[in-house]
C-alpha cells in the first residue's frame, strides 16, 4: 500500500488521520491499473471509481468525503483526463450529473500530487511537464497535457447533506453507468 489506512477508514499518506487540504493533507495517486488500486481507495467511493474506469476514465485521489468537527473534505472523485477530447468528456460528465443534489465541480490544469513515490502536498506546484509525465507513467498513456475534474458532493455540512448524501451517491453511480463511453481515449 502506498498510502495508509487509518482507524477511521480514511486512506491517505498524511502523518495524522484527521488532516485536510488546509493543514498538510498528503495523498499519493495510484494508477487504476495498479494491482493494489482497490486497497488504495476508500470503500465508499470504490464502486464509483470502478464504474469510471469501466467507462475509460482515470480516477485518482478519490475519497468518500469527510465531515467532522476536525476537518471538511467534500471532494469525492478526481479524474485525470488527457487526449484530444478531454474537455468534451468533462462537459459530458457535468451535463449527465448536474441534476444531482449537492454536486459540485472544480476543473484544474494541475494537481501535483502524483510525483512518484514522493509525498507531495495537494495543490503543490510542480512543473507541468513533470506532472504530465508522471500521469502518463501511471496511466500508460502518452498525452501532452491533462485536465482534472474534481467531483464533490455537498460542500458544507448541513441537514440537507445528512438527508440526501446516500441518495446523491446512488444517483452519481447511476449517472456514471449511463455515460456513453466504453474505453479509454488513447
Amino acid at each position: 500500500m502506498k498510502n495508509k489506512k487509518f482507524e477511521n477508514g480514511r486512506i491517505h499518506a498524511s502523518q495524522e488521520q484527521d488532516l485536510d487540504y488546509s493543514n498538510g493533507y498528503l495523498a499519493l495517486s495510484v494508477s487504476p491499473f495498479d494491482k493494489d488500486f482497490d486497497i488504495e481507495v476508500e470503500k465508499g467511493v470504490l464502486p464509483h471509481c470502478h464504474e469510471f474506469i469501466r467507462k475509460g476514465f482515470l480516477p485518482i485521489s478519490s475519497c468518500e468525503g469527510h465531515f467532522t468537527k476536525k476537518h471538511h473534505m467534500p471532494f469525492y472523485i478526481m479524474l485525470a483526463l488527457g487526449g484530444k477530447n478531454k474537455l468534451d468528456r468533462i462537459t459530458d460528465i457535468i451535463n449527465k450529473t448536474k441534476h444531482i443534489s449537492g454536486i459540485s465541480y472544480k476543473i484544474k490544469e494541475q494537481q501535483a500530487n502524483v510525483k512518484g513515490e514522493l509525498l507531495e502536498r495537494v495543490d503543490y506546484t510542480l512543473d507541468k511537464e513533470q506532472e504530465y509525465a508522471e500521469l502518463n507513467r501511471l496511466f500508460m498513456r502518452n498525452h501532452i497535457d491533462y485536465h482534472y475534474l474534481w467531483i464533490g458532493l455537498f460542500e458544507k455540512e448541513t441537514i440537507l447533506r445528512n438527508i440526501l448524501f446516500s441518495r446523491s451517491k446512488r444517483m452519481l453511480l447511476k449517472s456514471i453507468e449511463e455515460l456513453n463511453y466504453d474505453e479509454a481515449e488513447n
